[in-house]
């Protein structure tokens, strides 16, 4: 489906397929972020060109030491006026991708979350000028078997090719200056969050649009300012010790292979270790992704998750003292534990150490909200008799025993912290977490099931609108 709302006219509905979808709403600026070139694959032909990206929060810098010793003496470097003026963008498109073994009905109800809050916001904003445009990805259909590169590759290709056709088709919002500014964001479910940060690596900042005018092509450059990057258990870890059941690392090999080459990339079996390269490699897999707005990721807390446990999912290390703005959380989303702040310290990311326990340090070091979920009671399961205190009434009690010694509503929790509270549960049940929390719709047998799931996507669907446009 393809939606617009046109507050000029009213709602007016009109198809276009079965995986777009397309709201009106309000413009917004766009703001100065340092230039540079995503990756090597760029076919700019003016590689110099500055790249615009959004920031809307203060810019932060921190020393190593203070980024993992806390927050309490951070340093805060507002940027100027000049830095937040930047081009309007008239279309704003969120590419929503499938994990393994899924297809592009996956997020279909995050779709309608997203639409939903979309015209919401757009009933109370009568000034309603750009768009916003849904495409659930197609292109890994029947094909997540062959690697993260081979499905990254091809999700390259299909957000490029989306945007031009969009484009070409569309003829409401013609370039401005001869040129188009437009907004990519991503949703990545599990696999999907490791194949959309690999294309990253192939997708340039600028593409081109050929059009024919008054008998002549034209050709317009488009630039793509990032905004949004959004995972949903999705293994940055990969799962190599990092599963539901610990596992011999023997075992981990056959498995592995016997899940063919996404397996082996999974497992971290393969000599090249591509996930290890994607946590690592600055110039070519942490820079694309650290010129994000922002990046968020959704996680299953608590043991509810058998694919993608919290500890890859948060890309929590055991050892880190990695530190966590946790602030207290409200009644307001019961669904949701606790949500973590990582602040960007550009020092570590160009560290050149490359050995495992950074893999987890450089990923905090971009900058991530990370958000713990409790899905356990949108699933079947039951308490064990003996256990005196809930973990959730332990973690309760750990975010009010810091509060009282530092006098603070916000504190610091260190990523080993995190991964012992988030880890255990006084309840037994199925760990089905990682298709309920998404609501997962690829076939009516999963829609039925994972239906009690939607509250957490009724509120990704409203973050991601609340985020793009207030």
């Amino acid at each position: 489906r393809r939606h617009r709302l046109d507050q000029q006219v009213g709602a007016r509905f009109f198809r276009r397929s079965a995986n777009s979808n397309i709201c009106s709403i309000d413009h917004f600026e766009l703001f100065k972020m340092d230039p540079s070139n995503t990756s090597e694959d760029c076919d700019t032909e003016n590689p110099q060109k500055e790249e615009l990206n959004i920031d809307v929060t203060e810019r932060k810098e921190v020393s190593v030491n203070e980024w993992r010793g806390g927050l309490s003496s951070v340093r805060v470097s507002p940027k100027s006026s000049e830095e937040r003026h930047g081009p309007n963008i008239h279309t704003h498109y969120v590419f929503l991708v499938h994990g393994w073994l899924g297809n592009s009905k996956e997020f279909a109800y995050l779709e309608t979350s997203i639409n939903q809050a979309m015209e919401t916001h757009t009933r109370t904003d009568k000034s309603a000028t750009a768009r916003l445009v849904t495409h659930c990805t197609t292109e890994n259909n029947g094909r997540t078997t062959d690697g993260i590169a081979g499905g990254g590759t091809r999700l390259a290709v299909e957000i490029r090719k989306f945007i031009l056709d969009d484009l070409r088709e569309n003829d409401n919002f013609p370039a401005k200056d001869n040129e188009y500014n437009v907004g990519i964001s991503f949703v990545g479910n599990s696999l999907g969050g490791l194949y959309s940060r690999y294309a990253l690596s192939k997708i340039p900042t600028e593409i081109h649009l050929l059009l024919q005018e008054e008998g002549q092509s034209t050709k317009h450059p488009v630039f793509l300012h990032k905004e949004l990057f959004i995972t949903t258990v999705t293994p940055h870890l990969g799962v190599a010790s990092h599963t539901f059941f610990g596992v011999p690392r023997a075992l981990e090999h056959v498995i592995g292979r016997a899940l063919m080459k996404t397996g082996k990339d999974l497992f971290r079996i393969d000599k090249g270790d591509l996930i290890h390269q994607m946590c690592t490699n600055y110039e070519s897999y942490l820079k694309p992704l650290a010129k994000f707005r922002k990046r968020i990721a959704y996680i299953n807390a608590f043991q509810t998750d058998f694919q993608v446990p919290t500890s890859t999912a948060a890309f929590l290390d055991q050892h880190s003292t990695s530190s966590h703005s946790v602030p207290r959380q409200d009644d307001s989303h019961p669904f949701i534990v606790a949500v973590a702040n990582t602040v960007t310290n550009r020092e570590v990311l160009l560290m050149e150490e490359t050995e495992d326990h950074n893999m987890s340090l450089k990923l905090d070091a971009m900058g991530w909200e990370k958000v713990f979920v409790d899905v356990r009671q949108y699933i079947p399961g039951f308490t064990l008799p003996f256990i005196k205190k809930s973990s959730r009434e332990k973690w309760n009690e750990f975010i009010q025993s810091r509060v009282e010694q530092t006098g603070k509503d916000v504190i610091n929790v260190e990523s080993r912290e995190l991964y012992n509270l988030m880890k255990g549960s006084e309840k037994k049940q199925f760990p089905i977490g990682h298709q309920v929390m998404i609501a997962n719709s690829k076939n009516e047998a999963y829609e039925s099931f994972t239906k009690t799931g939607r509250p957490v996507m009724d509120h990704l669907g409203k973050q991601i609108v609340e985020t793009l446009f207030h």
